[in-house]
């Protein structure tokens, strides 16, 4: 249930509670004019005061139904918040498991693309081999040609039909070796749009993995976040996880453990119960009148975790209002500094 449903029945409850007590004080002041009420009661006869007393009993009927009426609707709602908290807890697990089986189809078909790829490549450069070896063929047949073309020559004089017929050959030849050429240069660049698309298929695949993979704190990044917060150290903050989904547990815990290692003092730390989505990245507040100080570790660790590749950014200290249903360590709050830890943008 989200924080603001949770407020509007407090306040319906508040209006109830209100009400029950202004009529439970007025009945009296009604009650208190037993003195004329008993007057106009000894100028009755019997038939008008059973007829009173049927209709009070009438009335009081009505009000025990009415109570009862309401005590169920209450009952029922209740049960119904319930239910409907348990299935947005179910909802969202299999969200998680189907966006994670998603990704493994995701990264199969991003697989099979290229070697697919890679397939064509290698057919074009078994193609090329061949237009290489017809053109190496080709260069043979045309110095043949030449060969002959140079014997010719010495027996021109007997033989100049037969030297005519040998430069129409060599010429044939020289133009079938240009003609291979031209094919071995179509498929060099074939090879080249191949291996292109094989880059680019590696390089998407490699992007969408991590957009899709949970965000982590190396023990290195966790050494470095120490080190850069420790000058803060004493600083209290409070803290609020944004839903109980583990990837988001599990970041907001990594951020604690290098927190408390830095010498922050951790105020509150407060599970929202179902407000999963609320909050994206991970939002950090001071609070106006906290100091210069305060302000600086503010920035530090968001620039911190922005080196490290975690979305995060200063948010209105004012704007970040702890959740009216959830889990923690049972600290008070108050503390000039706080973090909402949510889902990964």
């Amino acid at each position: 249930m989200r924080p603001y449903n949770i407020r509007h029945l407090l306040v319906l409850a508040c209006l109830m509670v209100f009400t029950y007590t202004l009529v439970s004080t007025a009945m009296p002041n009604d009650i208190s004019n037993n003195t004329n009420i008993l007057s106009a009661i000894e100028s009755m006869d019997k038939e008008m005061l059973t007829s009173r007393v049927t209709e009070l009993k009438d009335r009081e009927d009505f009000w025990k139904n009415a109570k009862v009426w309401a005590g169920s609707l209450a009952a029922v709602l209740a049960v119904l918040l319930g239910i409907f908290e348990y299935l947005e807890n179910r909802v969202q697990a299999d969200k998680e498991v189907f966006q994670e089986r998603l990704s493994g189809l995701i990264r199969k078909d991003s697989d099979l693309a290229i070697v697919q790829a890679k397939a064509q490549a290698s057919s074009a450069d078994a193609r090329a081999g061949e237009a290489r070896e017809k053109a190496a063929n080709a260069e043979v047949r045309a110095a043949n040609a030449s060969r002959e073309a140079a014997e010719a020559t010495l027996l021109a004089k007997r033989y100049e039909a037969d030297i005519a017929s040998s430069n129409a050959q060599a010429a044939e030849a020289r133009s079938l070796a240009k003609g291979f050429e031209l094919t071995i240069a179509e498929a060099n660049r074939a090879a080249a749009e191949a291996g292109a698309i094989a880059e680019k298929e590696r390089v998407a695949r490699l992007q969408l993995e991590l957009r899709l993979a949970p965000r982590t704190i190396t023990p290195q990044q966790s050494q470095q976040m120490i080190s850069a917060l420790s000058t803060f150290k004493g600083v209290k903050i409070d803290i609020v996880v944004s839903g109980n989904v583990p990837e988001i547990e599990r970041t907001a815990q990594a951020v604690v453990n290098s927190l408390s290692q830095a010498g922050w003092e951790i105020g509150a730390f407060e599970i929202a119960m179902g407000s999963a989505g609320n909050v994206q990245g991970l939002l950090i507040g001071a609070r106006k009148d906290s100091g210069q100080r305060i302000q600086k570790a503010a920035e530090t660790l968001v620039l911190t975790l922005r080196s490290f590749g975690i979305a995060s950014g200063l948010w209105d200290f004012d704007q970040l209002t702890f959740p009216g249903a959830s889990t923690g360590n049972g600290k008070p709050r108050g503390a000039p500094l706080k973090l909402f830890v949510g889902n990964k943008p």
